[in-house]
């Protein structure tokens, strides 16, 4: 038979790691905008580690520049 301290602590982590699990989920699926997605960099695309996903028309232009 669980005690009172077994079943506080198997709630704790419980709760513990569904938070993470939450949390992650949010951060990994944040960056997924669609069609609604903007750039987050201030600098030149030249410096950018997104360029060749990129979809924005700004980096269209520049990855275009770069093959000619």
């Amino acid at each position: 038979m669980i005690n009172r301290r077994e079943f506080l602590r198997n709630g704790f982590r419980g709760l513990l790691l569904g938070g993470l699990a939450v949390m992650s989920g949010t951060l990994i699926l944040r960056n997924y905008g669609g069609e609604e997605a903007s750039c987050d960099f201030d600098f030149l695309c030249q410096g950018c580690d997104k360029l060749k996903a990129c979809r924005l028309p700004e980096g269209e232009k520049f990855r275009t520049k770069v093959s000619k």
